[in-house]
Formats: C-alpha cells, structure tokens, sequence
C-alpha cells in the first residue's frame, strides 16, 4: 500500500476546492468520514459553515482568495493530495462566456502553481463528460474528440489543458477525471444542486406531486450516484497506478445509461415505496426524436463494477427523497 501520509496506512490530508458545491461538499464529507484529513476551500466566508463537521475534527473550512497566490499557496500547504473541483455552473457560463473561459484557466493556474510549491504530490481535477459534445450518444471513451461549444466545455476544456500542460517537470502527478452525470443530496444548502435533473425530479415527486420532464426524454445519460463516485475514487487513490497510467485524463462514470423517461419512470416507483404517492409522469418537450445510437460511456483505463450500480442508485435516491421531505 503506498504510504502517503506519516501513518502506516493511507491517511491523507487532501484539500478540496469548491467544498461547499455539490460533489466538492459530498466528496469532502465522505472523505473525512474514512479518516482522511480533509481541508474544504470555498470563497465565500467559511465561518458560518465550519460547524457543520466539528463532530469529527477532521476536516476544516477555508476561505480562498484566488487572487492571491500566497494565501493559496499558504493554503496548499503541508497537503498531499489537492482535488480542484471549483468553477462555475453551465448557467453561469452561458451568461458569461469569457470570464468563464479566463477564470477557469486562472484559477487552475494559480491553484497548480500553488501545488507544485507547497510540494504537493498528487493533483486532481474534476471535469464534465459533457466536454465531448452537446448531446451525448454511442460509444465515447478518451479517444473521442472533444468538440462541445457550449462555454460550460470550452471552460473545462481550458482549465484541463492548463493542468496537463502545466506538469512538465513530473516533481507532482496531476490527472482529469471526466465525470459523467452525477447526482444526489448536497451536504451544504445549494440551489445549484436542484437543477440537475435526478435531483429536479426527486424534488417534485415530493413537493408537486408530478414529474414534469421538460426535455427530450429519450436522452440517455449515464447517472452517477455521488456516494457511488466517492467510494470509487476513495479506493483508486490507493492504489500505485491511478496516477501513473499513460493516460492524463480518464472519464469516469457509471456504465449504466438510462433514457431520462426510464429515470423518471424509476424515481416514480421508488415513490411509491418510500412515501406511498405515485406521481404522474408529464411530458412538456415536444421534441420526440430518439437518439441515433444508445449512450455508452466508457474508459480505456477505469471501469466502475456494474453490479454496485443499483444498490448505489437506489441509495441515492432514497437519501434525495429523505433530504426533500
């Protein structure tokens, strides 16, 4: 086992932008939960939600200046594993689309540079699946081109390059991980969290008594549950190869698609189990083409076991709709 930390055994101190996001926040808490020391950086004040994990005493809440390259490096410092999943939202890029290109390749810049002095050995950032194209369909591993427009790619695509060219003296290993669609609770309050489309549905099956689809509902997604993704990376961080295969970026999903109707159809039955209301399913798109080819998303160098999917699907859902009522 590689000893990363000063213990015997894999204990880590890892710090993680974006902490109070979404995944940044779930990930932080799983994380910490296993033993890992863990550091959450978010911009805003960090005071307010320190709070939340004092039971523990392993993990703490700082603020981050990104324009300031001392304090970020001061921040980087005595951890080994740095995890960057700061950045804007798909909406926010589309209002945007410029500072949301340059403060992608800003922010990674400095948070890079910042590693590589505090001696950081190992660095990961958190990208979209999304970067391929704006409807994804067949099969899509790392060979497939990266041709999505949309500003919310072009912001990921930017700060992946900025990481993959910026290691060119091996002192630190970095690697991109390209999440598929993951989805579940957020540990701190996050509107963001709402408008993925799991989450979305969850939400009215308890509050509206409806699932209203408002997209194509035969888009398939590969959907992955967050705790799902936390026990994966948790276990490949373990292991020698993970950041030593000849490969710097690495999708990373589930292997599981499904069309947003079966989502919805499977959200619906579960409600039915878990607060006795079965919700009528309501179509508003009135785009009914079906996709060419099914999704499939996969990685030459990872690949999530199957039979973990449903178990960890279902969890998830169950913990949205406990999260919502």
């Amino acid at each position: 086992m590689e000893k990363w930390g000063t213990l015997g055994y894999l204990i880590l101190k890892i710090l993680i932008t974006g902490g109070l996001g979404l995944i940044g926040g779930r990930l932080g808490s799983f994380l910490s939960e296993r033993g890992h020391l863990v550091t959450l950086a978010t911009r805003g004040s960090s005071h307010e939600f320190q709070k939340n994990f004092s039971s523990n005493g392993l993990i703490n809440i700082r603020t981050i200046d990104w324009n300031d390259s001392n304090k970020i490096e001061s921040l980087c410092a005595s951890h080994e594993l740095v995890i960057h999943a700061a950045g804007m939202n798909a909406n926010e890029c589309l209002l945007d689309p410029k500072v949301s290109a340059s403060s992608a390749i800003f922010n990674a810049t400095q948070l890079l540079k910042a590693s590589k002095n505090s001696n950081v050995q190992k660095f990961i950032y958190l990208s979209s699946a999304h970067v391929y194209s704006s409807s994804l369909e067949g099969l899509i591993n790392e060979d497939t081109p990266a041709l999505n427009e949309h500003p919310y790619a072009k912001a990921h695509l930017a700060a992946e390059n900025q990481i993959i060219n910026g290691e060119s003296d091996g002192a630190m290993q970095s690697i991109v991980l390209r999440l598929s669609n993951c989805f579940g609770y957020p540990v701190f309050k996050n509107n963001n969290a709402w408008s993925l489309v799991a989450n979305d549905l969850c939400m009215q099956a308890v509050n509206n008594k409806k699932l209203i689809i408002k997209s194509n509902r035969f888009v398939q997604r590969d959907f992955l549950p967050i705790d799902l993704f936390c026990n994966t990376l948790n276990c490949l961080m373990d292991r020698k190869t993970f950041f030593s295969d000849k490969s710097k970026i690495i999708n990373f999903g589930s292997g599981v698609s499904m069309s947003i109707l079966s989502l919805a159809q499977k959200i619906q039955q579960m409600s039915e189990e878990i607060i006795g209301r079965s919700p009528e399913i309501v179509f508003i798109d009135k785009d009914i083409k079906e996709p060419r080819f099914n999704l499939e998303y996969r990685s030459k160098f990872l690949e999530i076991q199957k039979n973990k999917f449903n178990e960890a699907f279902c969890q998830e859902i169950k913990k949205l709709f406990n999260h919502c009522i």
